[in-house]
């Protein structure tokens, strides 16, 4: 196979998962660009890989080997999806791995209408479809990211996640993406988002929210960011 050839493969393989790595990063996603790009350009490498030994030896499948990178990258993709109390994330995710995987097999075959068809397909899918599923629940989203610092006390313990979800079932909000950051051994900080959940009003008094996160014990600071989506 001329080295032009092996290279337009590749190039192909690139781009279109390029191209769902950003939009899943764009989203904030924890499989993003580079993930993407690597799985992509990762199995067209099989692919090739499965032709080479065909027009080595002669006698060998080139499917053989991808066929094994299908269900494998299934347990990459099991890896993105979180349970959040009632909520599961990162299945789109998981399935937007598997379908870099495909259309990186299908670049390696050399199946470039099929590899960019399925790309533009999976684009417009996470694109297009996620407006309309925010049509048909909210209009837009409410997304409010926070990060607040706090003091280790004997009086909260780690007992300050619970005060969180209090104020959030309060202002009918979703406590989502955890993280505690600890900054020595009497602080640390905790950063998540709060989102408004389907059909639900949007929060407009700010200063009350404030107020509420403030009045929760050992709390030195926050900051709180709001977006739509």
């Amino acid at each position: 196979m001329p080295y032009t050839e092996i290279l337009l493969r590749f190039a192909a393989a690139l781009i279109v998962s390029a191209a769902i790595g950003w939009e899943r990063e764009s989203a904030g996603r924890p499989a993003g660009l580079r993930t993407h790009v690597l799985v992509g350009f990762s199995a067209c490498l099989v692919m090739l890989c499965g032709s080479y030994l065909n027009a080595l030896n002669g006698a060998v499948d080139p499917t053989r080997i991808a066929a094994q990178v299908v269900s494998g990258i299934g347990f990459l993709g099991a890896g993105t999806i979180m349970h959040e109390g009632a909520t599961i994330k990162g299945l789109t995710t998981a399935a937007t791995l598997w379908a870099v995987g495909c259309i990186g097999i299908a670049a390696g075959a050399g199946f470039y209408v099929g590899a960019l068809v399925a790309g533009a397909v999976a684009l417009v899918s996470l694109i297009g479809f996620e407006r309309i599923e925010r049509i048909r629940g909210n209009k837009s989203e409410q997304r409010i990211s926070i990060s607040l610092e706090y003091f280790m006390s004997k009086s909260i313990g780690d007992g300050i996640q619970p005060e969180i979800h209090k104020i959030a079932k309060e202002f009918q909000l979703e406590v989502r993406n955890f993280g505690i950051t600890t900054i020595d051994l009497d602080a640390r900080t905790i950063k998540f988002e709060l989102v408004s959940l389907p059909k639900t009003k949007k929060v407009e008094d700010f200063d009350q929210l404030a107020a509420k996160l403030a009045a929760i014990p050992s709390v030195k600071g926050f900051s709180l960011k709001e977006r739509n989506i």
